[in-house]
């Protein structure tokens, strides 16, 4: 493929994540869905406690089958950082929040993971969750 390929919309298998912006002259542009950054660090609110927080994530990850099972490697009062295959980490933290807590996880590759665990969490109810306006 020669640049003069991207101009015209072309795109072979090895540039799938290309995507062309409509409104500026068919310049190719990252697909979102392709990336990470947005992945690593997760958020949430729930109704459970800090404490609580912790102790159903070190469960949650502790029980996950082969690949995915992850141990605590480190705890504080407000966050875990647990190790997973291949050395893998995972940091869940905890904050107290309107409604409950606010909790964030961040990982590279275990982002689906820690998409499963925030999901699993109770949420707080709408009405805590949206800023409050004067």
């Amino acid at each position: 493929m020669v640049p003069s390929d991207l101009n015209r919309g072309q795109i072979s298998s090895v540039h799938r994540c290309l995507v062309f912006d409509e409104g500026v002259a068919n310049r190719p542009t990252i697909d979102l869905m392709h990336q990470q950054t947005n992945r690593q660090l997760q958020e949430r609110i729930t109704t459970l406690d800090v404490a609580s927080v912790l102790r159903v994530a070190t469960q949650f990850f502790g029980r996950r089958g082969g690949v995915y099972a992850a141990f605590v490697e480190t705890q504080g009062p407000s966050h875990l950082v647990l190790r997973g295959q291949g050395g893998e980490e995972l940091i869940i933290a905890a904050r107290v929040a309107p409604g409950g807590s606010a909790v964030s996880g961040s990982s590279y590759l275990f982002d689906q993971q820690v998409a499963q665990f925030l999901d699993s969490l109770p949420p707080a109810s709408s009405l805590a969750t949206e800023p409050v306006l004067p």
